[in-house]
């Protein structure tokens, strides 16, 4: 197992309430998928957690399309509700 010197469930809730999270996780990542469900739940309409199909870790190389298609999708969304992040 690994573990984050400083992980993301304790910083992501710091940010202003103006930007929005979205949190991407490969079907088949070794990271615990459970911490992204909970920080995007703490974080509210803010945040968007997904799960990229047939993807690893590195869900990007795995599953390009999917991967930019859910990019595409929330900064589409964000930016229909006025949010620039």
């Amino acid at each position: 197992l690994a573990w984050a010197k400083n992980p993301l469930i304790d910083r992501l809730p710091k940010l202003s309430p103006e930007v929005s999270v979205l949190l991407l996780y490969g079907s088949n990542t070794w990271m615990t998928k459970s911490a992204g469900e909970k920080v995007a739940s703490s974080l509210g309409d803010r945040a968007a957690f997904h799960i990229v199909p047939k993807a690893g870790h590195h869900l990007y190389i795995d599953n390009t399309e999917s991967f930019n298609a859910l990019v595409v999708d929330e900064t589409s969304k964000s930016r229909a509700h006025g949010q620039t992040s």
